[in-house]
């Protein structure tokens, strides 16, 4: 014991003097966290949260044009600019709009034409009295298509194609909704000169909310927690940087066999896998305080800067658990880098090229679900990614012990087989 305690001491003399070492172990990550969250924070808010700009000008200013713009206003979506008609020039105002967009000041503009409330009644009225009469109707369509009322909508040609199929679906059924109700009222008219009796208007209120779309994020357990960016960015970054200490460790393995202490090491009395033992403690031990500092940040640092606080109500021995396999694996691999590079300058470079090819592998930079499908094989070889499926299972989906031991089992057979490959690559070259 006492063996493995100087052993401990000695590793940690070794890091606290390196203060190069320090920064990256630490501040980087802090930093890093603080940078990528900032930049990904739009990505994962709804739409509703992220206001377009929307140039209007309603020269109907009837039943279509108003309830158009009603539903836009009431689905918060749009930060909306209302141009005026201008009287009988309203292509003067046209022409505003579209510069609106062209300039891009506005990234959508709408326009609905004069009396378009006034002929959409008529159409339908037509369609209705053929239909009561037994008329057959030219066009398979309701209202023919020459006759449609022609909504234009100007699009910033910067947009995305998914930007402009979610605001042209946004706009056509609140058209389709009005549209609908006319359709009723007139029908109702029609069937009331038949009847003795008269039938109800449509009411606003009477189809309302017959059909809700509710959004949840199903878990293992009853504490449903919501996806941001805090919740997926702290957790990755966190396992980006416990894998990064590749650099400090075999930096100071490679040291030690060049100045000599390492061979003396290897003369003591006792085996050389306390050595190692002694490494892999103090390592772990600075996994454990990345882990705890960057959580503490997403806690109560990122709030600061306008993110959403990182939500930690989960079963903190399946995240202790994920912690320290993660811990495990990246000392592993750092021991394998140390023994096999010939140089501090190769441990460096090969060990943080390696690690930045496993987290973009793993779905650190980019979530693996939008990879293509070749990329969703290979990412299961990443060590990064089974500790980030870990960390997703505990923090995303309320994952217990249970649901993390494969990942777990995984990652500590890694640390055993890149361990095993340091130990044996050293009883070959010794002999």
């Amino acid at each position: 014991m006492r063996k493995f305690l100087a052993c401990l001491i000695k590793e940690y003399l070794l890091l606290i003097r390196d203060k190069t070492g320090l920064i990256l172990l630490f501040v980087m990550p802090l930093a890093l966290v603080l940078l990528i969250t900032l930049i990904q924070d739009n990505t994962f808010k709804t739409i509703k949260e992220s206001s377009i700009s929307l140039s209007v000008l309603n020269d109907d200013n009837d039943s279509l044009g108003n309830s158009i713009m009603s539903g836009l206003n009431r689905s918060g979506i749009f930060n909306i600019v209302h141009f005026q008609p201008n009287g009988s020039n309203t292509e003067e105002s046209l022409q505003k709009l579209k510069m609106n967009v062209a300039e891009g000041k506005s990234q959508i503009g709408l326009y609905i034409p004069k009396y378009s409330t006034e002929v959409l009644k008529r159409q339908i009225s037509v369609q209705i009295k053929n239909s009561i009469k037994g008329k057959q109707s030219k066009s398979n369509s309701f209202i023919q298509t020459e006759n449609r009322i022609k909504i234009a909508l100007f699009l910033d040609p910067a947009a995305k194609l998914s930007f402009k199929q979610t605001v042209v679906s946004t706009i056509q059924s609140y058209a389709v909704s009005i549209e609908n109700k006319l359709i009723y009222n007139i029908f109702t008219d029609e069937i009331g000169k038949i009847l003795p009796f008269s039938l109800p208007k449509f009411e606003e209120s009477s189809f309302d909310e017959l059909l809700k779309i509710e959004e949840h994020y199903p878990s293992l357990n009853t504490n449903e927690i919501l996806p941001n960016s805090t919740q997926h960015n702290v957790p990755a970054w966190t396992l980006f940087a416990i894998f990064f200490i590749v650099i400090p460790l075999s930096g100071n393995m490679i040291r030690e066999r060049d100045e000599g202490s390492g061979l003396r090491l290897k003369t003591m009395p006792f085996p050389h896998f306390i050595v190692l033992s002694g490494k892999i403690a103090i390592y772990l031990s600075v996994c454990l305080l990345q882990f705890s500092m960057l959580f503490l940040a997403g806690k109560f640092i990122l709030p600061l800067f306008g993110l959403p606080a990182l939500q930690i109500n989960v079963d903190f021995v399946a995240l202790f658990i994920i912690v320290v396999s993660s811990g495990l694996a990246a000392a592993g691999y750092s021991v394998l880098i140390g023994t096999l590079a010939g140089t501090q300058e190769q441990a460096a470079i090969f060990g943080s090229v390696s690690v930045m090819m496993f987290a973009a592998i793993g779905g650190i930079w980019v979530p693996t679900y939008i990879m293509p499908p070749i990329m969703r094989k290979l990412c299961i070889i990443s060590p990064l990614n089974w500790g980030l499926e870990g960390f997703y299972d505990v923090f995303l989906r309320s994952g217990s012990v249970k649901t993390i031991v494969m990942l777990s089992v995984l990652l500590i057979a890694f640390s055993i087989l890149t361990i095993s490959i340091s130990y044996i690559y050293n009883r070959i070259k010794r002999q």
